[in-house]
């Protein structure tokens, strides 16, 4: 189920890249840029969670955002906090895949994720490892705090 979510995802990134002319040649590589992005993560999906970890050994959910950027030449800071505060402030109405979600956890920033589309996000949580989850289960929807865009802001 996860892997035919994120084919579709996928799929769709790949139409819209293909049928954009040069005149959108920035648009384009954007586009590009998401999908290999979202290729990355899927290939993390079952990594197990472990405090502190960045790579496919082990990775919190942090490291998991830091390494999956870091594959298509994207640096960003460790922490979920600090990761909130880089980046481009998006509305929840215009998450696109590739986006970053974050969650609260103990009064502050505590849990970030990649947005993958139709409200689904790929992410390390602590009970599961690398997961695809729903923002409308009650659990994410009530700690949900916002989102931010990488790409167009480095």
């Amino acid at each position: 189920k996860e892997a035919d979510l994120i084919a579709d995802v996928l799929s769709k990134m790949r139409n819209t890249a293909n049928n954009l002319d040069d005149d959108f040649v920035e648009l384009k590589n954007e586009t590009n840029f998401r999908i290999d992005l979202i290729q990355r993560a899927k290939e993390l999906i079952g990594t197990p969670y472990c405090w502190g970890g960045e790579n496919d050994k082990c990775t919190d959910c942090s490291g998991f955002v830091l390494q999956v950027f870091k594959s298509i030449g994207v640096n960003l800071p460790r922490t979920a906090a600090q990761q909130y505060n880089y980046g481009t402030e998006i509305e929840d109405d215009d998450l696109q895949p590739g986006d970053l979600v974050f969650f609260i956890r103990k009064n502050r920033i505590g849990h970030v994720g990649i947005y993958l589309g139709n409200n689904k996000f790929i992410h390390a949580s602590s009970s599961k490892g690398v997961v695809i989850s729903d923002l409308n289960d009650r659990y994410y929807r009530t700690t949900y705090v916002g989102a931010r865009r990488i790409f167009g802001s480095v």
